[in-house]
């Protein structure tokens, strides 16, 4: 049978009902001023969809947890809108459409339900499979607390993450073995749960806008340079190390009970203007960079020193020479 491409040049709504089965090999959408929406359990398909312009819609009107619009094949997301529609089953559930997903360009995900008939279910989440991401904005926006995460995300250059109306959970970062910029930008969260893969050193990691959340003990390596925006918040949701912390204005960070460790063998500088705070939450300088915090801290659970022949640490202008071969708790 072919492709099904949608490139035509007038504004309207093409929905396709039937069920798209395996004799069609791919879909594209690729219209500025048009909508495309799969509404059938299209399991048998397993060709590549791709929306380049437009607005590609996924939906499930049933009341069943997956979404079967887009088969078993890739997503290409190289621009446009990709809307994902489903009520499922009830409140907060886990709604599975398991593509993997490449971004080869700014592109933005809509998460929201189908319908508030036979119940208006809120704070659902889409699954995805699989993300790999270049030098690009995914944009990630919904309603009604619907959510999106996917699987194992792959850095193939320095991306940028912009969840503003609906949050975003990511799998293992991988970087290949070449340092990328991380970026998480926008008024929503991101929430990384899994040790990443790869991030080598050299990683840098921009948090703009919003929160933050490393909640395992290598989501963003060992080695990553933080930097965090004036209004973003870093949350620790596990005791980790980062390579540097620094500010662009005062952002925050906030511990819980967890110890975070600031430097490694990359001996980064670090100069954090922001408030740390976290009951129970500590701080560990390591390495030999210097460490300044300028802030009206709030956390708890004491500073350990813990470097060798180190430059110095500073806590709100005053200074402590860095010259211990163990750790000294403060």
């Amino acid at each position: 049978m072919g492709s099904i491409i949608n490139n035509g040049t007038t504004t309207g709504t093409t929905t396709i009902i039937g069920v798209i089965g395996s004799a069609v090999t791919g879909i594209t959408e690729n219209s500025s001023t048009s909508t495309l929406i799969l509404s059938g359990a299209n399991t048998t398909y397993a060709g590549t969809t791709t929306l380049t312009l437009g607005t590609l819609q996924g939906l499930n009107s049933g009341i069943t947890n997956v979404l079967q619009a887009f088969g078993t094949g890739q997503l290409n997301l190289n621009g446009g809108t990709l809307q994902l529609r489903a009520n499922g089953s009830g409140i907060g559930v886990t709604i599975t459409a398991s593509n993997n997903v490449v971004v080869g360009g700014t592109t933005t995900i809509n998460v929201d339900r189908n319908s508030t008939s036979p119940t208006a279910n809120t704070g659902n989440t889409f699954s995805m499979g699989t993300l790999s991401i270049g030098a690009f904005t995914l944009n990630v926006t919904g309603a009604n607390s619907y959510a999106l995460q996917f699987g194992a995300t792959t850095l193939t250059g320095n991306a940028t993450f912009n969840p503003t109306t609906a949050n975003l959970t990511l799998g293992a970062l991988n970087d290949g073995g070449i340092a990328r910029t991380i970026t998480k930008a926008g008024s929503g969260t991101l929430t990384l749960g899994t040790n990443a893969t790869s991030l080598v050193d050299g990683t840098a990691v921009g948090i703009t806008g919003g929160i933050l959340n490393s909640n395992a003990a290598s989501s963003l390596g060992s080695f990553a340079n933080v930097t965090i925006s004036t209004g973003a918040t870093f949350a620790i949701g596990a005791s980790q190390t980062i390579g540097a912390l620094n500010s662009s204005g005062t952002g925050s960070v906030t511990l819980g009970a967890n110890a975070l460790t600031i430097g490694n063998t990359n001996n980064l500088n670090s100069n954090f203007a922001g408030v740390i705070s976290g009951t129970g939450g500590s701080i560990v300088k390591n390495g030999t960079g210097s460490l300044t915090l300028s802030g009206a801290n709030l956390f708890t659970g004491g500073v350990t020193i813990k470097f060798r022949n180190a430059n110095s640490w500073k806590q709100r202008g005053h200074s402590y020479p860095g010259y211990w071969r163990n750790s000294h708790n403060f």
